[in-house]
């Protein structure tokens, strides 16, 4: 026994149009399991540490935050990411596009014709989205003089941000020792103690 799903578009005033998908179209959505990946990717990241949740904790971030591993890993080998990434972005669609658009369209029946269909379109909406970006934030034209000074003002904002940063971590590092010491206080009372 076979499932269809079926729709009726009308065209104009007499035509219809009638889709018909099997049902086996649901099998789309097992891509979503490819979250299993990810986190595969973030338990064997030498990032997902003790250690690293601890240097962490000392500066007042939440090391163990899956978002905090993925912006990490790409910060210290983007290509590795980046590359990966694109290419199953690009199969997965891909394949889906073919799943959804066979039915409907023949052109969709080869594998390399969705994989085609993908590129391009993924690459359409990058080209557009740089291009809306261009538009909105023009570039200004700065004297040799001037973009010194900017650059000098950057520099000392962020040495400025730095030292106050460098200020806040000493004072949570001592805040920590304090910690510390009352904690082995404890113990070592309780030790006499016992």
């Amino acid at each position: 026994m076979r499932y269809l799903m079926k729709w009726l578009v009308k065209r104009g005033d007499a035509c219809y149009l009638i889709y018909q998908y099997p049902v086996e179209v649901f099998g789309v959505f097992m891509a979503l399991r490819l979250y299993l990946l990810a986190r595969f990717v973030r338990s064997a990241s030498a990032l997902y540490s003790p250690w690293i949740s601890l240097v962490g904790s000392l500066n007042g971030l939440d090391a163990m935050r899956p978002f905090f591993h993925f912006k990490a890993i790409f910060k210290l080998h983007p290509l590795n990411v980046l590359l990966p990434l694109t290419l199953l972005n690009t199969m997965i669609t891909a394949a889906i596009v073919r799943v959804l658009e066979r039915p409907v369209q023949a052109a969709f029946d080869n594998y390399w014709k969705a994989i085609w269909f993908t590129i391009v379109t993924l690459l359409f909406a990058r080209m557009r989205a740089a291009r809306k970006l261009r538009l909105e934030k023009p570039t200004i034209e700065l004297s040799i003089e001037d973009q010194v000074a900017e650059m000098e003002a950057t520099v000392l904002a962020e040495v400025e941000r730095l030292e106050a940063q460098k200020v806040d971590i000493l004072e949570r590092i001592q805040t920590k020792a304090e910690q510390l010491a009352d904690l082995k206080e404890i113990l070592e009372m309780k030790k006499r103690a016992s």
